[in-house]
């Protein structure tokens, strides 16, 4: 089987890398729409690479996006972490291929979601 690592989402990475929790909780009560539109271009931009691996010789695409509510609230996850691993998975399954996602951590919280995502 041959695998190529995709990035995080652009809400994950800026949770954990670029902002933190306290910040970006701060970023979604006083700046929401700036916040969104920051995380809308990154995510273009990612689906775009995106579609390039999917048409190479991998069987299988492996995002290690870390999901967890330890971090996140499960609200979020749903609103704007989940809509970008879809996407993801969709980009991926139009090309043949799978898509793994990694997720470490408290998930309990969001089983359903994940459950009935399409990934």
């Amino acid at each position: 089987m041959v695998s190529c690592n995709a990035e995080d989402s652009s809400y994950r990475k800026l949770l954990t890398k670029k902002t933190g929790v306290e910040n970006i909780v701060y970023l979604f009560y006083e700046n929401q729409n700036e916040l969104e539109e920051t995380l809308h271009d990154p995510a273009m931009h990612f689906n775009k690479q995106l579609k390039i691996a999917a048409q190479g010789s991998s069987e299988v695409i492996v995002c290690y996006e870390n999901t967890n509510v330890a971090n996140s609230s499960p609200m979020w996850f749903e609103k704007y972490e989940l809509p970008l691993l879809n996407t993801y998975a969709d980009i991926v399954h139009q090309y043949g291929k799978r898509i793994l996602i990694h997720m470490c951590g408290r998930i309990n919280q969001i089983i359903k979601p994940i459950a009935g995502a399409d990934f």
